[in-house]
């Protein structure tokens, strides 16, 4: 029988659907929300720093 180790679709666990639900879209002080940060603000390099 072949393996195949190949990704695939999957899916992810209710509790990080959840949470990226709540900070992928909340908009900060600035208005702005994390998905339309440039990767050059000081905003993003400090989310980054903190991951």
């Amino acid at each position: 029988m072949p393996y195949s180790f190949a990704a695939g679709p999957a899916r992810l666990p209710d509790a990080v659907l959840a949470q990226a639900r709540e900070t992928l879209f909340s908009r900060g002080a600035d208005g702005a929300a994390p998905v339309e940060r440039p990767f050059s603000a000081p905003q993003f390099r400090a989310a980054l720093a903190h991951a």
